[in-house]
C-alpha cells in the first residue's frame, strides 16, 4: 500500500473515531427526541450519514456547520429517515431484555441483545429464534423494533506470559486454586490486567495507608479464591499472587446486569504498571483510563493469544455461560483465545486504558476454532471480542463500569 494510501486510511480512522463521540454529544444537546443515530459507508469512502426523525435536512446541516466535526463534508443526511429516535429504541431495549432475563423459557436461549444505531432496531440473537421472535412479538407487538436472528453457537468464557518473580504486569498468567475430585484436579486459568490502588485509611501520622489490587475478569475466580502465577507453561514453580477481595460478578445491579470484573488484594511490590504488547515481552505504560467508543480501534493482551487489535462495533447485553448471567460489553471485529479474560483492553493512539476482556464468540461468518498448542492444549479462538468498560460508555450512564461496581472510581487509581 502506498503512502498516500496510508495516510488516507490513518485519518480516515481518527475522523470516525472522533465523530463516534462528537455526533452523539451534539444530537444528546440539540436533538435527543429526533436522533436516529448514524452509521458509516466505508465502501464510499468513509462517508457518515446521520439520520433524524424530524427536520433531517436542517439538523444534518446543522451540525455540520456546527464545529464539532473532525471532517465535516464526510457527513451526510441517510437516505431514508429514521422512524424512531435511538433514545425511544434504546428505552425498549431496557424492556425487552427485562422481559427476556425473567421467562424462565427466553432466558436459556438467548445470547445477546443490543441496539444497533445503523439499522435503528434492538438486535436479539437467540439459539431458538423462532420462540423469542413469537413471545417478543406478543409482548411489544407485531411492529416492535426488534430484530431476531439465529446464533447456534453459544457465547463461551475465555480461558505467554509466565513468570513468579517481580511485579504482576498487565497480561500475565494466572491460575485459581486447585478444585480437586475423584476425577482429578482443575483450575481456572485466566490473564492479569492493570493495578489499581486505593486509600483505605490514615496512619497515626497522618500518612495515607493503600490497599493495592490487580484487576482480572470477574467470572476467573471466586471471592476469596486465592490467586497463583507460575514459572512456565507447563508445571514449574508456584507462587501466590493474592486473594479476591472485590467482584462485580458475584452481584447483580438494580436491572439484573452484573459486571464482568474484579480486584485481588496485593502486597504493593506486586503492583506492575505495564502492559505485555508480545512475545519477547515489552511493555507498555497507559497513561490513564476512558470512557469506551463505538468505531475506535482497541487492543488487548492475553497470555494465550498475545496481542491483538479490532474496532469496537456494537455495545450489547451479552449472556455468559455456563452461568446465564448478563452483561453490558462492547464488542470488538478481532479475536481472542480461552485463557485471555481478564487481559487489559487500551486504545493503541492514546495508550488510554478501557476495559477487561470478558468474553468472546462466532460470528455470522466465522466459526470458533481449536488453536493447537503444546501437547494436551487446545484452546478455542473465537473471531468476535467482549470487553468490559471500566467507565460507562461515552455519553452513556451505562453499564456501571468495572470501576463503579468495585467501588468508587474517583477513589481507584489505575496503572
Amino acid at each position: 500500500m502506498r503512502a498516500p494510501e496510508l495516510s488516507e486510511m490513518e485519518y480516515r480512522r481518527q475522523y470516525l473515531a472522533q465523530a463516534a463521540e462528537a455526533i452523539p454529544q451534539w444530537a444528546e444537546e440539540h436533538a435527543p427526541s429526533t436522533y436516529g443515530g448514524y452509521y458509516v459507508d466505508n465502501r464510499a469512502g468513509g462517508v457518515i450519514y446521520v439520520g433524524f426523525t424530524e427536520n433531517q435536512p436542517a439538523l444534518v446541516e446543522s451540525l455540520k456547520q456546527s464545529g464539532v466535526l473532525m471532517a465535516p463534508g464526510q457527513v451526510k443526511e441517510m437516505p431514508t429517515p429514521p422512524t424512531r429516535s435511538i433514545s425511544g429504541v434504546e428505552a425498549t431495549e431496557g424492556e425487552v431484555f427485562e422481559f427476556i432475563a425473567g421467562s424462565s423459557s427466553l432466558a436459556p436461549v438467548t445470547t445477546s441483545i443490543g441496539t444497533s444505531t445503523e439499522s435503528g432496531l434492538i438486535e436479539v440473537t437467540s439459539t431458538n429464534p423462532e420462540l423469542v421472535q413469537q413471545q417478543l412479538a406478543t409482548r411489544f407487538g407485531a411492529g416492535a423494533p426488534i430484530l431476531v436472528t439465529g446464533n447456534t453457537t453459544p457465547i463461551t468464557l475465555s480461558r505467554d506470559r509466565f513468570n513468579v518473580n517481580g511485579p504482576v504486569e498487565a497480561g500475565d498468567y494466572l491460575r485459581g486454586t486447585e478444585h480437586c475430585t475423584s476425577q482429578g484436579c482443575t483450575y481456572e486459568q485466566c490473564t492479569a490486567d492493570f493495578s489499581a490502588d486505593n486509600q483505605v485509611g490514615v496512619q497515626s501520622n497522618g500518612q495515607p495507608i493503600y490497599a493495592f489490587y490487580k484487576m482480572t475478569a470477574g467470572h476467573c475466580f471466586k471471592l476469596l479464591e486465592s490467586v497463583y502465577r507460575r514459572s512456565q507453561r507447563i508445571g514449574g514453580e508456584t507462587k501466590s499472587v493474592g486473594k479476591v477481595r472485590l467482584s462485580g460478578w458475584e452481584h447483580s445491579n438494580a436491572s439484573n446486569n452484573y459486571t464482568d470484573g474484579e480486584m485481588i488484594e496485593i502486597n504493593s511490590p506486586l503492583a506492575g504498571g505495564g502492559i505485555f504488547t508480545g512475545n519477547p515481552h515489552t511493555l507498555l505504560y497507559p497513561s490513564g483510563w476512558t470512557h469506551a467508543l463505538l468505531h475506535r480501534e482497541y487492543c488487548w493482551s492475553g497470555f494465550n493469544g498475545n496481542k491483538h487489535c479490532g474496532v469496537s462495533f456494537k455495545r450489547e447485553r451479552i449472556k455468559v455461560e455456563p452461568e446465564g448471567k448478563w452483561e453490558i460489553v462492547m464488542a470488538v471485529a478481532a479475536g481472542n483465545v480461552n485463557g485471555d479474560s481478564g487481559g487489559p483492553v487500551w486504545d493503541p493512539k492514546t495508550d488510554k486504558v478501557v476495559g477487561v476482556v470478558s468474553a468472546h464468540s462466532a460470528s455470522k461468518k466465522i466459526p470458533c476454532h481449536e488453536v493447537k498448542r503444546s501437547p494436551g492444549e487446545h484452546p478455542e479462538w473465537c473471531p468476535i471480542n467482549y470487553f468490559a468498560p471500566l467507565l460507562p460508555f461515552a455519553g452513556k450512564s451505562y453499564p456501571d463500569g468495572v470501576l463503579k461496581a468495585l467501588g468508587d472510581p474517583e477513589l481507584f487509581f489505575v496503572r
